[in-house]
């Protein structure tokens, strides 16, 4: 999800973790912070969603440990409850036996894997479209926003809602980049677009110096014409001043989540 931050390194345009902090550090995605809430009150006051499980990695704290503390903390101060933590690293994980298990405890799983784990999530996925009567609700992080993931998990993953960094909706900057890269854009990509734009718009001017480079990220004020879709604004800890956007699976394909 990151590498080591150094002087020289200003932006990380995949970086959501909640532990990187820097006077030097600019994030062009909403932090892990930002989708716990967003999954958060959507579950509780859109699902009216009460009672649920966490399926993470306890070993990864660069993701996915971020993001299931952050919707921890969110979902309980709305009143939720967190029934129990699943961890996924586990070779011997038993995906059929821990959703029967939870099926008369909770009414949805949060899916939470790091970038090795995703298969093991689309497992869970999978167990929980076998249940007999009522499916749990499925929500998650962005590591399962991929192609392969729609692939291998076909219909099981229908209903799936993730929140995710940026989504392709005709903004005009997605409608170009998928013309000049001819196919497809993720999110990704425009979170690079929009670090290397608030980065070039940072050093115009005559003699940029690291001093005033900072300066500049620090009062950037980039229009939604300019960017991939947004307005870009950092906070005074470096944070965009952009919402995660929710995106459901309907019918093998990622679309708008309802509001």
């Amino acid at each position: 999800r990151y590498s080591s931050l150094s002087a020289g390194q200003l932006f990380l345009p995949a970086c959501t973790s909640n532990t990187l902090k820097s006077k030097v550090f600019f994030r062009t995605v909403p932090s892990d912070e930002a989708s716990g809430k967003k999954l958060a009150d959507y579950a509780k006051n859109k699902l009216r969603v009460n009672k649920v499980a966490i399926f993470y990695n306890p070993d990864d704290t660069t993701y996915s440990t971020s993001l299931q503390k952050a919707f921890e903390s969110h979902f309980q101060q709305l009143g939720g409850q967190v029934v129990r933590k699943i961890s996924l690293n586990k070779s011997n994980l038993n995906a059929q036996d821990k959703i029967k298990s939870l099926s008369d405890q909770v009414s949805a799983i949060l899916l939470f894997p790091d970038v090795n784990s995703t298969d093991k999530a689309v497992q869970v996925a999978k167990a929980n479209f076998t249940l007999q009567g009522q499916k749990l609700q499925l929500l998650g992080g962005d590591a399962l926003y991929q192609l392969n993931t729609l692939n291998e998990g076909g219909k099981a993953l229908d209903g799936l809602v993730l929140a995710i960094p940026w989504f392709s909706n005709s903004q005009n900057y997605a409608r170009e980049a998928e013309t000049r890269w001819r196919g497809g854009i993720s999110w990704r990509t425009a979170t690079s677009f929009d670090a290397s734009i608030a980065l070039i718009k940072a050093l115009s001017g005559t003699n940029p110096t690291r001093v005033t480079v900072l300066q500049n990220l620090q009062s950037t004020n980039l229009l939604s014409e300019e960017t991939s879709g947004a307005a870009v604004q950092f906070s005074s800890a470096g944070n965009l001043n952009r919402e995660p956007v929710l995106v459901e699976v309907v019918n093998g394909n990622f679309q708008l989540a309802q509001p």
